[in-house]
């Protein structure tokens, strides 16, 4: 094994790292200046928090997608694998917890939306973590290199669902197919549906990866 791709290695505590200070410089922005803290008691008033979500959904899948690409050299992948590559996801969680109970403040009273949106970026980071693990196998038995393809397939989801909804006759929904787009939804009054919608398309993408990654295993024991 790699110390480099290691679980717990340098490069998976800078991964962290990284999380920490772009959350935190983003939970720094969006605080609003002192003069609009009586704003705080008005209804109307729309706080900045969009930046800090937006950057802990899209910060927490990049780290899904680096520890899934580096799981790919611990050991002959498995299902402890899986498990580590969710407790790792989780512990990036637990990490951020102090800015994401900070971020309360800046809800204005949707606060309640808190656990579902970090239930729903665990899941995408998770996501993410698998389809790295994935493209990682399938590019060591070609000998190649898929950083660039895993990067892609994250903008890809990331990114177009977002921008497609910003088009004009394209149902808004679309935008919870993205990350950015259902954090974002979440943050402001998504309804019942748009939570279906963005839980139930990554759910679907986890299991597909997962039956993916159960052949693969099959495989690995038949030769």
């Amino acid at each position: 094994m790699d110390h480099s791709s290691a679980p717990l290695s340098g490069y998976a505590v800078q991964g962290y790292y990284v999380l920490l200070v772009a959350c935190g410089s983003a939970l720094l922005f969006s605080i609003p200046h002192a003069s609009r803290v009586t704003d705080l008691i008005r209804p109307h008033w729309d706080p900045p928090s969009s930046v800090f979500f937006a950057v802990y959904g899209v910060m927490t899948a990049l780290l899904g997608l680096a520890r899934g690409s580096a799981a790919a050299s611990w050991d002959t992948a498995g299902w402890r694998t899986v498990g580590s590559l969710l407790g790792l996801v989780l512990f990036g969680q637990f990490l951020v917890l102090p800015h994401l109970l900070f971020s309360r403040a800046l809800l204005a009273g949707r606060d309640t939306i808190l656990l579902p949106l970090i239930a729903y970026v665990t899941l995408t980071a998770f996501m993410f973590s698998l389809i790295a693990l994935r493209l990682e196998l399938r590019a060591a038995a070609r000998n190649t290199r898929p950083f660039i393809l895993q990067h892609a397939v994250f903008a890809l989801f990331v990114i177009v669902p977002w921008i497609l909804s910003l088009v004009e006759h394209v149902p808004h929904i679309v935008a919870f197919l993205s990350p950015v787009g259902a954090a974002l939804g979440m943050i402001h009054s998504a309804s019942a549906m748009e939570h279906v919608v963005a839980f139930a398309f990554v759910g679907s993408v986890v299991v597909l990866q997962l039956i993916g990654i159960q052949r693969s295993i099959r495989r690995t024991h038949a030769i």
